[in-house]
């Protein structure tokens, strides 16, 4: 069965990372395990970008944050975290303090998109 999944997937079996319930014939997955990347954005849609770091999810709308909304998924996706306070995304170069999207009214932001 996992073999037949992962041929129309181009996926392997290991990749899969599926388990059969004994006696059932039902497949789930496997439990994620920890986040290994300490930032991460976890969605994009047409209204901003949503980012996971430190344990939180912070959510950037475009209206604010101009300059994800027309860029390149893979440049949005590429964000580094720098000194566990800034997040970085080096292709659009933008940097953004975390204490930004935590208080967002003490930090008035006037953008040039």
């Amino acid at each position: 069965m996992l073999a037949r999944i992962a041929k129309r997937t181009g996926l392997t079996p290991a990749d899969l990372q599926l388990k059969s319930r004994s006696g059932t014939g039902k497949m789930t997955s496997s439990t994620p395990g920890k986040s290994t990347s300490p930032v991460e954005v976890t969605n994009i849609d047409a209204h901003g970008i949503w980012v996971f770091v430190r344990g939180r999810e912070y959510f950037l709308p475009h209206q604010d944050y101009p300059w994800f909304k027309n860029a390149k998924v893979a440049n949005v996706l590429s964000v580094e975290l720098h000194h566990d306070v800034h997040l970085y995304w080096p292709a659009l170069d933008v940097d953004l303090s975390i204490d930004t999207l935590e208080n967002p009214r003490e930090y008035p932001l006037v953008a040039d998109a």
